[in-house]
């Protein structure tokens, strides 16, 4: 145990700009930074039952950290009393995490926000006291200083850990019951010896990004990317504040090579309200865990004044009675509304390439992701919107967006447009009489878009033929 004399370190930066546990490679969350807590406000001094496993906390209150009172950056208020001249001393906290197995494990390293003083137990245990006095603690015992969001790291010994369910329990405590404030939050990431020849896989949410905001109801696509450097992860699972939504799973005839990326897409259907943070986790075929990222959204009620809730007032939403859920751009408008299949289009080719500008219009600003690109831009090629009689194959060639600096760095970038599986020739010419090949490319069964950054010259024109 570590009392307020035996810190580890006290820690006033952010490890990677967030409050969690600074470790190294095969360290895995079991408490994440703004998890879900249980915890008891009502001044009632909580003896010790409470700091174990088997105590019964179905009647407290929950919610997600930072919870606290006073600051203004709050994700949970907790109370006081109903005196704020004589605030209550304790607030209880406790979680449940699970631990599938504790072999290889390490070490356990905590990082705690505390204001003021701190007590905290792993089933049961006594493993860190900070900014209180030894000896026994009561719900009346008052923390040594006045501090102000104070972080503190500190390890646990792992054999305190058990397979299986584990509680962690906090006890917080005011220096005076005239406080302005109070604040709390924790994060335990446990250090992993792979197995023998075994390294963990990663797994990233590529989409949505940290931030992002839907309407209630709202049918959230969540995409995430997997890669193991000796071997391959083949499932996610997908969590909202540690409470599983989902899965999916991607089956091989044959495995792919090591360090191979793998693509993950699960919906959230009809999110409620409230603030999430997502993450994903996976496990790779020998049984080594990987443990994304959170990404932080918001799911909001509808708002009065936009009466088709897509996030954009009537006032200067110029395209009323959008679809629930479909992503939107600043004027309230979305992609099949900018793009309407029944038209007027001159042929199918012109309706393609109006998807193609509007998709990739939306990719940059952040709206919709490359993946979400892709599937619009296959979904218009194998629709009949705007197709003439007799019309043939659609194949384009549509310059990139890009700044002056992308455009330096990367070169020239095309975005390829042709049927699924095809074989295409890109040429150039300076005077468009007179054509040379420059490259030659396939398409994938399930590609209708390749982005590729041919050398190129400004002063040339571009075309693409689709290869017999």
């Amino acid at each position: 145990m570590f009392t307020f004399g035996q810190f580890r370190g006290v820690c006033f930066g952010l490890c990677l700009g967030a409050l969690t546990a600074c470790a190294g490679q095969g360290a895995t969350p079991l408490i994440p930074t703004g998890a879900v807590w249980k915890f008891l406000d009502n001044g009632t001094d909580q003896g010790t039952a409470w700091q174990g496993n088997l105590f019964d906390d179905s009647g407290w209150s929950q919610g997600a950290a930072q919870l606290g009172y006073g600051d203004g950056d709050e994700a949970t208020m907790v109370g006081f009393g109903p005196d704020s001249a004589n605030k209550f001393i304790t607030t209880y906290f406790r979680r449940l995490f699970l631990v599938p197995s504790t072999n290889d494990i390490l070490s356990l390293k905590a990082r705690i926000l505390q204001d003021d003083g701190a007590v905290v137990y792993l089933n049961g245990t006594e493993v860190f006291r900070g900014n209180l006095p030894t000896g026994a603690i009561a719900s009346s015992t008052r923390a040594i200083l006045s501090v102000e969001n104070q972080v503190v790291d500190f390890e646990i010994p792992p054999a305190l850990l058990s397979s299986g369910p584990n509680v962690l329990a906090v006890e917080m405590h005011q220096q005076s019951p005239v406080s302005a404030d109070i604040s709390f939050d924790f994060s335990l990431v446990a250090e992993f010896n792979p197995p023998p020849g075994n390294l963990p896989p990663t797994v990233t949410l590529t989409w949505p990004p940290d931030g992002a905001e839907f309407v209630v109801q709202s049918h959230i696509r969540i995409e995430a990317v997997t890669q193991d450097p000796d071997g391959y992860a083949n499932k996610v699972e997908f969590f909202a504040d540690d409470v599983k939504l989902g899965e999916q799973q991607v089956l091989f005839v044959q495995a792919p090579p090591p360090n191979e990326p793998i693509q993950f897409e699960f919906t959230w259907q009809n999110a409620p309200v409230g603030q999430y943070r997502l993450s994903a986790r996976t496990r790779d075929e020998r049984g080594a865990i990987g443990i994304s990222a959170p990404v932080n959204i918001t799911v909001r009620a509808t708002t009065p004044g936009d009466s088709d809730n897509d996030g954009v007032p009537d006032e200067r939403d110029r395209c009323a009675g959008t679809v629930a859920g479909a992503v939107v751009n600043a004027a309230g408008c979305s992609i099949a509304q900018l793009c309407p299949c029944e038209g007027p289009w001159d042929s199918h080719r012109a309706y393609v390439r109006s998807v193609v500008e509007r998709a990739w219009e939306f990719h940059q600003a952040g709206l919709i992701s490359a993946a979400q690109r892709r599937e619009t831009i296959a979904q218009a090629m194998a629709s009949n919107c705007g197709r003439q009689p007799g019309e043939g194959d659609v194949v384009l060639l549509f310059p990139v967006p890009q700044t002056p600096t992308q455009l330096q760095a990367e070169g020239f970038r095309f975005c390829v447009i042709a049927p699924a599986g095809s074989g295409c020739l890109i040429e150039s010419s300076t005077d468009l009489r007179e054509w040379s090949p420059l490259e030659t490319l396939t398409l994938t069964g399930s590609e209708t878009e390749k982005v590729i950054s041919p050398a190129t010259e400004a002063s040339r024109f571009y075309r693409v033929q689709l290869q017999p």
